[in-house]
């Protein structure tokens, strides 16, 4: 069971919120997962709650260029081009949204599992799948509370 394989970096992965400015964002899309795993280099740079950062232009997923279609149509008041927002502002200090995941981990499929979670982090898939039935609910209602902020899922 996980609560017997806590340490300080699973810790940190599972309270992970997402990425964007939490003083500037005004919409906060929710999604199901990352669609990639994270490296061991990505579980290190973690931070409890929201991480500000440039998005890698490996992450050239569709789900980023639906949150700056959106954040581009609704800021009527710039005349940023979804590429500019993609490149100045989407997930950076002064951005406009926070992205997060209902489940914190990311990985290509709700079955697929990263090794690197099983050595770095001591977790089989089995243990999240379990973390997930009982804190899962919690996470989204963690994440709803952030007063201020318009909420998209995006399931």
């Amino acid at each position: 069971m996980i609560s017997q394989k806590t340490n300080s970096l699973l810790d940190k992965a599972l309270n992970f919120l997402g990425y964007g400015d939490v003083k500037t964002a005004k919409i906060l899309f929710i999604c199901l997962e990352e669609h990639d795993s994270f490296t061991k280099e990505d579980l290190e740079s973690l931070a409890e709650g929201f991480k500000i950062c440039v998005v890698p232009s490996s992450g050239n997923t569709q789900i980023y260029y639906w949150i700056c279609k959106i954040i581009v149509d609704l800021n009527t008041k710039n005349s940023t081009s979804l590429e500019d927002y993609k490149k100045e502002f989407l997930s950076q200090k002064h951005s406009l949204e926070l992205q997060s995941n209902l489940y914190p981990l990311g990985k290509p499929s709700l079955k697929s599992w990263n090794k690197i979670y099983e050595s770095d982090l001591n977790l089989s898939l089995q243990d999240y799948q379990d973390w997930l039935r009982i804190n899962k609910e919690k996470r989204y209602l963690k994440l709803r509370s952030y007063k201020g902020k318009k909420l998209i899922d995006c399931f």
